[in-house]
């Protein structure tokens, strides 16, 4: 999980990564069952081991649900001035040279949810690759603005899933 922190035009990354259970067990007191029972609850963010009540944990995991990924797009109107736009992309994910956007979504149940879907997608204006996980898409396929939309099963079990 990557945080960006922006402050007047410099700006910082911040990596962190879920802990494995045996990292998790290492800073949880509790006894390896309760400590399962808490890891399959509220996941592996390191954060969430310190926290010492489940409301605070779960506060924890809304604020982060409700952060997005916001990519600043500039558009000049017909008087040249710049106008900002932000759009939000669900997931960018960095790995080495390659960077992937995911959007993921319960159901596309029809053109208007897949085309609100790929709305940001498109206008990042790059050529990395980008994803549309949802869980009733049929079997993975390109559509034809190239973007990549697969099933939530395929996503997760695959380990090659994003080479499709």
């Amino acid at each position: 999980m990557l945080f960006k922190y922006e402050f007047r035009g410099r700006g910082d990354n911040v990596h962190l990564y879920p802990l494995n259970f045996a990292e998790f067990m290492s800073a949880y007191s509790g006894t390896k069952q309760d400590g399962w029972n808490e890891y399959m609850l509220y996941g592996g963010l390191p954060p969430v081991v310190n926290f010492s009540t489940p409301d605070q944990k779960i506060s924890f995991l809304k604020s982060l649900l409700e952060e997005t990924y916001l990519i600043t797009q500039y558009d000049v109107n017909e008087n040249g001035n710049g106008l900002r736009k932000q759009l939000e992309i669900d997931f960018v994910c960095n790995k080495g040279s390659k960077r992937y956007y995911i959007q993921s979504a319960y159901v596309l149940p029809d053109q208007a949810k897949m085309e609100q879907e790929q709305r940001p997608l498109i206008r990042t204006g790059d050529s990395f690759k980008k994803i549309i996980i949802a869980k009733d898409s049929p079997a993975p396929y390109y559509n034809d603005a190239g973007i990549l939309i697969m099933n939530i099963y395929d996503f997760l079990l695959n380990e090659q899933s994003l080479e499709y």
